[in-house]
């Protein structure tokens, strides 16, 4: 149990958690975010083993199969005409929305950070850094509904 990530466990605070989750954040960015700053603790993160196993995969799936959100503007050419290739580039744009909310979660949830002595995430972090940590997360993220 101790090796269960969630949002609430995260941010230490549940309500926080729900505040930065309505009509701001998914839990998929906040937890992008603190993938970030753990990786960037490099060894010293307790989660490194398995952080070092996502970049391995690098935002793999199931099947080994490359998110698409993660395939470069001529690689996305090969879905022209399929409906895919437009919900891509609406994924795309919703998880650049959400790296651009990201120094909200930072000033709101700054009890999480203190053990983090980098700068404000969109100093610290490109979009396709981001990106990735997003990829990542989503393709090992269990979701169990409430209730």
């Amino acid at each position: 149990m101790s090796l269960v990530v969630t949002l609430e466990r995260v941010l230490g605070d549940e309500s926080v958690a729900e505040l930065l989750t309505t009509n701001k954040l998914s839990e998929l960015a906040c937890l992008a975010l603190y993938l970030m700053y753990e990786k960037k603790q490099g060894r010293d993160s307790l989660w490194y083993p398995y952080i070092k196993e996502l970049d391995r995969q690098r935002g793999r799936g199931q099947l080994a199969v490359e998110s698409p959100l993660l395939w470069t503007e001529s690689e996305l050419d090969y879905l022209n005409g399929s409906p895919m290739r437009d919900e891509v580039v609406v994924r795309d744009e919703g998880i650049r929305r959400e790296y651009n909310e990201l120094d909200t979660l930072w000033f709101m949830a700054g009890s999480l950070f203190k053990q983090y002595p980098f700068d404000v995430p969109t100093e610290a972090f490109p979009f396709e850094i981001f990106k990735q940590a997003f990829v990542a997360v989503q393709s090992c993220v269990v979701h169990l509904p409430e209730g």
